[in-house]
């Protein structure tokens, strides 16, 4: 029953070529599911999926004319590979193949404990009775050639099949691999597990109890991500604590370091990250493109979780990030908290006092820079980061454009001081020059680490030496980010507030991507030649900017990332 994975990816990517008229899920499967999900995925409507990302500017650049030629080539290549793999059985050609789904795609995994996890697949095929049970049938008989058993299991009118690998010598340990399936009501459900198959097929109205749907943790993740009026393309739900406690449950107690590890979970605030999940959506509302995810997190937050505190703030970025940035993020940390959070965490699990004693033995250690991390650093900081990563455009390798970071501080003196002490402690790896009256720091070996200076209120840490100098100038005749009609354009949809953003000028990435693809040759074997493909110019407007951001809810917080459906030029 083996199918090669180039097979399985050509065929994920042809199917988001291929329209199709499909229905929606009469039964949602998070209905048929049992409470204990540990992960859970879904395609509500396989058909409107496709519908809707036609209309994307991804799926508008698939049926671009200019990329017809390259197009034709995929295509056939992918028809090829499909016959020299000989996956499918006589009678069925790849568009069958792709008119399966006729509905809800979705696969689950239940939480692992005393049992392993087991997983589960549903999907809705409509009419395609007779092509889903020719792959069966090609599948099972090959299954059978391979020493796999095969047995049938009737269970409340259905008929399951199973299948059971054949056992591995060399570890006899380990139990053969087993597969369930069965047919029912034009949907077929796959799962690794004869007993989920069967709870699954117990619950086939979506009215009994105790299921996934029912979920307080599902129910509030997925509906507070999800439109009232509107059916997002795809849902997903990951279970995080009762996940960490089912993994530790099922490992080897005889593991020290588990054992350890296991006393202390319940202790160091990870469970309180309860779940999370959310909803993608296409074209709609003006967006291209919408990902929104919710976390549930227990309160009071403490231990681990603590550490990552982001209040909301006012976001704008400063007059030093210029607006043809490829890349610019700001963030507000809660500095002082983070630190405590950690010395509790420290102390929690070594002792008492046990943290701050390192703190202090660090600070007077005559072999060190003798700086008190919470006087000299954590004091210093005010808790706003930006990073910003330089155009792309041009000559730029895919590896990327310059990175440089920047940690706002309260008192520019002392950063000064703080940055001085550790330059020239000796065997430092840094020498210091001035540049416009500010001194910079660097690695002695070009190249071979980052440059740190103190300007703007900011500590600086770059890879690259000239954007680093141009942060400092932050020449009055460069636009600035902040002003750029695109930018403001595309954060027009963000809370004022927020704990994070982001923004991503994706025409800047995939350029140098894009590059690097058309540099390649032939791939041989009938693969599309990239020569085929046309200048980047021609299509980067199908490659919008991104933003993201982050703000806290009364349950934990909210996660989106979006793209506009239009951009907005000078």
């Amino acid at each position: 029953m083996r199918i090669s994975s180039r097979f399985a990816i050509l065929v994920t990517l042809s199917g988001l070529l291929i329209p199709a008229a499909l229905r929606a899920a009469d039964v949602p499967f998070e209905h048929r599911l049992p409470d204990k999900i540990a992960l859970f995925a879904s395609i509500p409507d396989f058909g409107e999926f496709k519908e809707r990302f036609a209309k994307t500017s991804y799926g508008r650049l698939i049926e671009d004319p200019q990329l017809a030629d390259y197009r034709e080539q995929f295509e056939k290549w992918i028809r090829t590979s499909t016959a020299e793999e000989n996956v499918l059985p006589p009678g069925i050609e790849l568009d069958d193949l792709l008119k399966i789904p006729k509905g809800e795609v979705a696969v689950a995994m239940t939480l692992p404990g005393r049992k392993a996890s087991s997983f589960a697949m549903s999907l809705e095929f409509g009419d395609s009775l007779d092509t889903v049970e020719k792959l069966i049938d090609e599948a099972v008989a090959k299954s059978v050639e391979a020493e796999w058993k095969k047995d049938e299991v009737e269970f409340q009118g259905s008929r399951i099949t199973t299948l059971e690998g054949p056992a591995d010598p060399k570890r006899p340990k380990q139990k053969p691999v087993k597969l369930a399936f069965v047919i029912e009501d034009s949907t077929l459900i796959l799962s690794s597990s004869l007993e989920l198959c069967q709870e699954i097929l117990d619950r086939w109205d979506g009215k009994a109890d105790g299921s996934l749907a029912k979920n307080e943790i599902f129910r509030h993740v997925i509906d507070s991500t999800t439109e009232r009026d509107r059916t997002p393309v795809a849902r997903w739900y990951l279970n995080i604590a009762d996940l960490i406690q089912g993994a530790f449950a099922s490992a080897d107690a005889s593991n020290i370091i588990l054992n350890v590890a296991r006393g202390n979970i319940g202790r160091v605030g990870v469970l309180e990250f309860r779940g999370m999940g959310g909803s993608i959506d296409l074209a709609t509302d003006g967006f291209d493109s919408i990902s929104r995810t919710a976390a549930w997190v227990d309160e009071p937050v403490t231990g681990f979780l603590s550490v990552f505190t982001f209040p909301v703030d006012d976001v704008a970025p400063p007059a030093w990030v210029p607006a043809d940035s490829s890349m610019y993020l700001s963030g507000n940390w809660d500095i002082e908290r983070a630190y405590t959070s950690v010395e509790s965490l420290y102390d929690t699990i070594m002792g008492a006092g046990r943290f701050n004693a390192g703190v202090q033995k660090i600070a007077a250690d005559d072999g060190g820079p003798k700086v008190h991390i919470k006087l000299d650093l954590i004091d210093t900081l005010d808790g706003r980061i930006h990073l910003m990563q330089s155009n792309l455009g041009g000559d730029q390798e895919a590896s990327g454009g310059g990175l440089l970071v920047a940690f706002e501080v309260t008192d520019r003196q002392k950063a000064e001081e703080l940055l001085e002490k550790v330059a020239t402690t000796p065997g430092s790896p840094f020498e210091s020059r001035t540049y416009r009256d500010r001194k910079i720091w660097s690695m002695k070996a070009p190249g071979k680490g980052p440059s740190i200076a103190v300007a703007h209120d900011c500590i600086f840490l770059s890879s690259d030496d000239g954007l680093l100098e141009s942060a400092i100038r932050a020449d009055p005749d460069v636009k600035r980010l902040a002003d750029d009609k695109s930018f403001q354009h595309h954060t027009s949809r963000m809370p004022k507030r927020v704990s994070l953003f982001s923004v991503q000028r994706s025409e800047q990435q995939m350029q140098a991507l894009y590059k690097l693809l058309k540099s390649e040759g032939p791939g041989g074997n009938g693969a599309p030649d990239p020569a085929k493909l046309p200048d980047f110019d021609v299509i980067k407007h199908y490659f919008l900017p991104g933003v993201t951001y982050v703000v806290p809810n009364a349950r934990g917080f909210n996660y989106v990332t979006y793209s506009l459906t239009d951009d907005v030029s000078e």
